[in-house]
């Protein structure tokens, strides 16, 4: 996990494209190309620390970067130290936001806003602990 201290990076890659729960099926059987960019404060790797699985994002430098490193296994010791705290919930909801930015951002409720307005319109929602049954979320407007 990187901490970005200073700077600015932008992240590049590539997924499988969100499913539409109603039907089961993909949105499109093409991989979904995204490009961010990060600044101080934001965190990188984290999808992966999550998922114990090896980063897929590609991070150039778009300044000069200075980052703080964190291995998983420091990561891992901060999770049960500070369980109580839900560490781990608050990670996944960066996550979550992160996600449905672009996804709001391309629908016609949200055509109009402008990201920092959805992103702060994000920051103020509530996203529940347990969402090992949940498949999908209603937004109120």
């Amino acid at each position: 996990l990187f901490l970005i201290v200073s700077g600015m990076v932008k992240l590049r890659g590539a997924g499988n494209k969100y499913t539409d729960f109603e039907t089961q099926h993909g949105m499109d059987d093409d991989l979904d190309v995204y490009e961010d960019y990060q600044t101080s404060g934001n965190i990188i790797g984290e999808i992966g620390l999550l998922n114990k699985q090896a980063r897929s994002t590609s991070v150039s430098c778009e300044t000069s970067v200075q980052t703080y490193y964190i291995s998983v296994e420091d990561m891992d010791i901060a999770f049960d130290l500070f369980a109580t705290s839900h560490l781990r919930e608050r990670i996944w909801r960066v996550v979550a936001i992160r996600i449905a930015t672009p996804l709001l951002l391309k629908t016609l409720a949200y055509q109009g806003w402008t990201h920092d307005k959805v992103r702060l319109r994000l920051e103020g929602s509530y996203m529940p602990t347990n969402l090992l049954d949940r498949r999908s979320f209603e937004i109120d407007q």
